[in-house]
């Protein structure tokens, strides 16, 4: 074995000696849909009496399931999803935890205040990194009436302040902010300004997440693997944590 092969097998190795989260949920058709969003539908188009193999097609929208966007969603010419920088989808991370917070306010926003009591507690947020917000929310995954929490006409989840966003983007200058909620928007903000202001600085914008809560804070590495959809305003992904 060469040098160079031998330093190949002993990263690899060191690699899967790793802890590794899947932090993607399972898609069927009973997962919680954005109201408006097209329905998850599977049918059969081969069996394995008629054609000696097993195969399905699936319909589901770009932005179900745990899924980033892209600057499409929202900019006509903007980069599709299949445009995006290849640098976002292998990348480190840290990981805040707001879920106490939720507990006693269901809309509770990630402040300014939050990273920087987590930056003294920690360590300051380092630039490329994806920050990503723990709320507990995904424990209600299975219960699509609680996980969009509809109170007169509007869903109530957390999500993330806008100063909070611009902060990170502005004075950290992030790779982007994931968050374990259908949205990293608030509810209540009809122009989506946490994914304008991420995606209009080629920043990425994953939700969905889940199993935040068995990450560490810091020293995280994603893996996030997309369908490049050819003009996708999105793709659903699988994303894993290492560390």
């Amino acid at each position: 074995m060469t040098e160079k092969a031998s330093h190949s097998t002993t990263w690899i190795n060191q690699l899967l000696e790793r802890q590794q989260i899947d932090l993607s949920h399972s898609i069927d058709s009973n997962i919680p849909l954005w109201p408006g969003d097209p329905k998850i539908e599977f049918s059969q188009v081969a069996d394995y009496l008629a054609e000696g193999y097993f195969l399905r097609s699936f319909t589901m929208g770009e932005h179900s399931g745990t899924h980033v966007n892209s600057a499409l969603s929202f900019t006509k010419q903007a980069a599709d999803i299949a445009s995006m920088n290849r640098s976002h989808w292998l990348v480190s991370a840290v990981c805040i935890d707001i879920s106490e917070s939720v507990k006693l306010e269901e809309t509770y926003q990630l402040t300014v205040g939050d990273i920087l009591r987590w930056e003294q507690h920690h360590r300051p947020i380092s630039e490329g990194e994806i920050v990503l917000v723990l709320t507990g929310w995904s424990e209600y995954w299975l219960d699509p009436e609680k996980y969009f929490n509809v109170v007169e006409e509007i869903a109530q989840f957390p999500s993330i302040s806008q100063q909070a966003a611009e902060f990170l983007i502005h004075q950290r200058n992030i790779a982007g902010i994931g968050i374990d909620t259908h949205g990293l928007d608030s509810p209540h903000d009809n122009h989506f300004g946490i994914n304008q202001a991420l995606l209009s600085n080629q920043k990425l914008a994953v939700e969905n997440l889940t199993n935040l809560n068995q990450l560490p804070a810091t020293d995280i590495m994603l893996m996030i693997g997309l369908l490049k959809l050819v003009g996708g305003s999105g793709s659903p992904v699988a994303v894993t944590a290492i560390f």
